[in-house]
């Protein structure tokens, strides 16, 4: 007991520490609200760029460089742009409807099993269907592996989130219909679930995201019977704080603007009136809400230059240039205050991939 005390302590202090440092500038008036810019649609003429195969757009990987990696929920693949929204050249099969993914850099943890060989990953995906796969250069072609399989248990992969401990790096996975996130650690055996009783009866774990060393995990609530998918509502929301074991450190937020959030971010210094802020997007009303990321008060949602509030049809992932798991990018003049999106339209049909930027402030690509 004094053991998990003194533990529930430190992640307590490092949650204080992460977020009371930064520059939080919610609440000025000289700001003139945000600009969305649509890069990417599967149909033509909705977008600067199109791509067929963006279906769902729903898992995102922001690198340093700005190149874009999404997976697409519904065409079982993966797609890859520059910073512009332009297509490159490259598709990766992912099979199980995959949702949430993180970029591994490790070469030497979350290895694939391919013949008599060990292949570094680079990608990981969790997937509808209770997979964890994985896809790395190494593998002689471009179709991710299956490297975890818990579907016997009608595990409902939503997110996915990457840590590392003491203990070793290890994997999030958000099992919405079972009610829990199950940690997996480098070789892809399952180690432990864990979940918040505290919230009401009927949510559960929506997303997981590591943001400064802590596990922030939404909560929506599931629509029976089968409670496979989000009953999305005004109020329908959760978002928690744990740390990286798995211990309950604060509920951050509850209901209010929360309408079934899965987006994460924290957004740099310059990101307008919200410099600063925790940034939730909610999947039901398509709103992105700011928080202070040490209170939870609510600061005010993402507006465009007349006032309007901005709602995204279909929002699913938030990052910030560089937002690798657990780091957190300050932005700068480079266009790393642009805030990537990803979402599916038309219930769930189509795809976007496109950024929100402070109103006269575009991005140099």
């Amino acid at each position: 007991m004094l053991k998990n005390q003194t533990v529930l302590k430190i992640a307590t202090l490092t949650f204080a520490l992460v977020f009371a440092a930064l520059p939080l500038r919610a609440g000025r008036t000289d700001q003139q609200g945000f600009e969305r810019i649509d890069l990417v649609a599967d149909t033509e003429g909705q977008a600067l760029d199109t791509d067929a195969n963006l279906l769902n757009a729903w898992g995102l990987v922001v690198e340093p460089d700005g190149k874009l990696i999404v997976a697409d929920n519904h065409s079982d693949s993966a797609t890859f742009y520059e910073p512009s929204g332009k297509t490159r050249r490259m598709r990766l099969v992912v099979d199980s409807a995959p949702t949430g993914m993180v970029m591994n850099h490790s070469p030497k943890d979350f290895m694939i099993p391919d013949g008599r060989h060990l292949r570094p990953s680079r990608l990981l995906f969790a997937s509808e269907e209770g997979t964890i796969l994985a896809w790395g250069p190494e593998l002689k072609d471009f179709d991710a592996v299956i490297v975890a399989d818990n579907s016997a248990s009608s595990a409902v992969y939503k997110g996915l989130a990457l840590g590392r401990t003491r203990e070793g790096d290890f994997l999030y996975a958000a099992d919405f219909h079972n009610d829990k996130v199950d940690v997996y650690d480098s070789d892809f055996h399952w180690v432990k679930s864990f979940t918040d009783e505290h919230v009401d009866a009927g949510f559960a774990p929506f997303n997981v995201r590591n943001i400064g060393g802590v596990l922030l995990v939404t909560f929506a609530k599931q629509h029976g019977p089968d409670n496979e998918d989000d009953e999305a509502g005004p109020g329908n929301g959760f978002v928690d704080v744990f740390d990286l074991q798995g211990h309950l450190v604060r509920m951050l937020a509850a209901h209010g603007a929360l309408d079934s959030p899965w987006g994460l971010a924290l957004a740099p210094r310059d990101f307008g009136p919200f410099g600063g802020a925790l940034l939730v997007g909610n999947f039901g009303d398509g709103r992105i809400n700011a928080f202070n990321p040490l209170t939870g008060e609510f600061l005010g949602s993402c507006n465009d230059a007349d006032g309007k509030s901005i709602q995204i049809e279909g929002l699913w992932s938030l990052s910030f240039r560089g937002d690798a798991e657990g780091d957190h990018h300050e932005g700068g003049d480079d266009g790393s205050n642009a805030l990537y999106f990803t979402a599916g339209p038309g219930g769930e049909s189509h795809g976007a991939l496109g950024i929100l930027v402070p109103a006269g402030r575009h991005p140099h690509h």
